[in-house]
């Protein structure tokens, strides 16, 4: 897979999986708690909604019809039955709003709220962003205004789930964070599992996985204390995914699975989709591409048939690169063209733009209201005089505000160009290793030994050559897109060079590989190619300048809390390998693998707050003479687990 496809992919992965968080719909966005006392039965769904209307036909109460009204909506799932209810319910809160009855006013406009809230998943899951902003940004308003803390707190999760849906992960944890405060507050556990679970995502998307899972957890527990099965797969699918990113298939495959019964057992359709999706990322994952295939087909069927837009948008993604795996390019084009419409929808500039604009109308309406409702007060009560003073202040308090808005744009903005920096430096460094390792005078070398293995009908040493070439290739190319890998995959990847190497230079040197056995070699973590180099130096500069045999002995050990890796040569020293190569016109070449190398340790030092080094020296014989070079590598010691 093409390099920047595989990012893509991964990118896209993780905002794709927070997309079970609004399997929570309208019905659970708002409860209200009012003076006045409206009873129910509790008979089967269907009876209730008929029950419901024969009630509102009948009451002519207002205040009644609009509890009538909102429960109606609650109780009917499909979008086509329950807005012409919404509509009757917005049209009635807005004329009780103007009543003189102060409770009356309140309740109204936590209804009114509510009327907004369910316009704006209405919109949501339409794919229009900007206006089901609007509609959110009135409905907190109206529930800021009424005092409601329930009304508040979830439409500020709703707003915090669109913001998540632009990438803009700072201002979407903000909305959860005020949330889950508020629920905390007024003990709402059924809210407080669905803040855990939005939280853990973003700390998921961020890559900050042992927060992520710290969330998912806690909202595991609170809903399990309350039964709560559509939340309870949720977390379990979350988790789920957790694990799948951290490779660990089997725990993954058995947290989707708990998930996925629970799914079914409520008929979660959105909740089925997505795990049916999950699947097929995990065996994406594995490479295998039918069962992939299998899983988000069927995940997308499920969301086409009931309008997920989200979970179409992930589906055509991924699908379209297994097509492509598989030579089915058309379907793979088709699935491309899909997953951009849909995604445009979301992120284009013009729909992140309105979207800033509804948030800083909302914030601007919000401190003019406060600013008025202050200034009406002192009015009230205080001098003309005190008045002046009092605009002064604020005009003081409000430059302040402002200079301290300008600095903290000011570092923002110098520690984002320092970041920036440092990435460039960091990504350029890892190139210039990689086109180290892959350099073409290696490639050059190898081909040429191909062919003369060809030539001289050697096929058997062509092919084991040709497939240890392509072996060495594909484990570079793997282990330079991380900035850590397992010691056993770079002991790997130079064992291949070495032997590439030998055969070349037709058995010229024999090398050896220990280990110290309190190593695993399988949990141990190391830059990834950074031992590679000074075994290529000690081929080019000290072997291969030396009439007998060379040796390279490489030794493995841990000291404390370092890693001690040792490169020893029989050659010819430093001295006498740089005497050569001055006098070899083969050798013209500039060697820049100790550079880069430098290069590429004193960026790690810097990352990993650590004191890695290596040095160079010749080796003595009893006489007192130059037997070879030692490399000595320190590393800071680091398990995978």
């Amino acid at each position: 897979m093409n390099f920047l496809l595989m990012k893509i992919v991964e990118d896209f992965s993780g905002a794709f999986q927070g997309s079970i968080l609004k399997s929570v719909n309208r019905k659970l966005i708002l409860i209200f708690t009012f003076t006045f006392t409206f009873m129910f039965s509790s008979f089967a769904q269907q009876d209730e909604i008929d029950s419901l209307k024969n009630e509102l036909s009948k009451t002519q109460n207002d205040t009644n019809r609009l509890i009538i009204l909102f429960n109606l909506i609650e109780g009917i799932s499909e979008d086509s039955a329950w807005m012409p209810y919404n509509e009757q319910l917005g049209k009635l809160a807005a004329t009780l709003i103007k009543n003189n009855n102060q409770k009356i006013q309140l309740a109204a406009k936590k209804y009114y709220g509510a009327y907004f809230n369910n316009l704006g998943y209405a919109e949501e899951d339409k794919g229009n962003i900007p206006l089901a902003l609007d509609y959110y940004y009135n409905s907190l308003k109206l529930h800021e205004e009424a005092g409601d803390k329930a009304g508040t707190s979830m439409t500020m999760n709703n707003i915090g789930f669109l913001k998540n849906k632009q990438n803009d992960t700072e201002a979407a944890l903000e909305h959860f964070m005020k949330s889950l405060k508020i629920q905390e507050e007024i003990c709402d556990k059924t809210g407080m599992a669905l803040s855990l679970i939005n939280i853990g995502t973003i700390y998921d998307l961020r890559g900050e996985t042992d927060k992520g899972l710290n969330y998912y957890k806690q909202s595991l527990k609170i809903s399990e204390e309350l039964n709560d099965k559509q939340t309870i797969a949720m977390a379990l699918s979350n988790i789920g995914g957790i694990y799948d990113k951290r490779n660990e298939i089997d725990t993954a495959l058995s947290y989707y699975k708990k998930s996925l019964v629970l799914q079914e057992e409520i008929d979660d359709k959105e909740g089925i989709a997505v795990s049916q999706a999950n699947f097929g990322l995990l065996y994406m994952r594995q490479k295998n591409y039918p069962l992939a295939q299998k899983y988000l087909e069927h995940s997308m069927q499920i969301a086409k048939d009931n309008g997920y837009i989200d979970i179409i948008r992930g589906d055509a993604f991924r699908l379209s690169e297994i097509y492509a795996a598989s030579g089915n390019f058309k379907d793979a084009y088709n699935m491309q063209v899909l997953f951009k419409q849909l995604a445009d929808s979301i992120n284009n500039t013009e729909t992140r733009k309105q979207a800033v604009k509804k948030q800083m109308q909302y914030e601007y309406e919000k401190k003019e209201a406060i600013v008025k409702a202050e200034h009406d007060k002192k009015e009230a009560i205080a001098k003309s005089e005190i008045a002046r003073q009092q605009q002064i202040k604020i005009i003081i308090l409000i430059s302040s505000i402002l200079l301290i808005a300008l600095l903290a744009f000011g570092f923002y903005n110098f520690y984002s160009r320092r970041k920036e920096s440092f990435r460039k430096t960091v990504e350029q460094v890892n190139n210039k290793a990689l086109r180290s390792q892959m350099n073409p005078h290696f490639i050059f070398n190898s081909l040429n030994s191909i062919q003369d293995f060809i030539n001289s009908n050697d096929s058997k040493n062509a092919n084991t050559y040709i497939v240890k070439f392509a072996k060495l290739v594909r484990l570079i190319l793997e282990n330079s897109r991380q900035q850590e890998v397992l010691l056993s995959l770079d002991l790997k990847a130079l064992e291949l060079y070495m032997q590439l190497e030998s055969l070349r230079l037709q058995h010229g040197f024999d090398y050896e590989v220990k280990i110290d056995p309190q190593i695993d070699p399988d949990n141990t973590l190391v830059p990834p190619l950074i031992i590679q180099p000074f075994v290529e130096n000690a081929i080019w500069h000290g072997l291969q300048h030396k009439n007998e045999r060379g040796k390279i002995n490489i030794l493995i050990q841990k000291k404390e809390n370092e890693l001690e890796c040792i490169v020893e040569d029989n050659g010819v020293g430093r001295i006498a390998a740089l005497a050569a190569k001055e006098a070899s016109s083969k050798e013209k070449r500039k060697s820049l693998g100790m550079e880069i190398t430098k290069e590429r340790i004193k960026l790690y030092n810097n990352i990993k707050n650590t004191k890695a080094f290596f040095e160079i020296n010749d080796m003595l014989n009893a006489d007192n003479v130059i037997s070879g070079m030692r490399v000595l590598l320190h590393l800071p010691f680091e398990e995978a687990n």
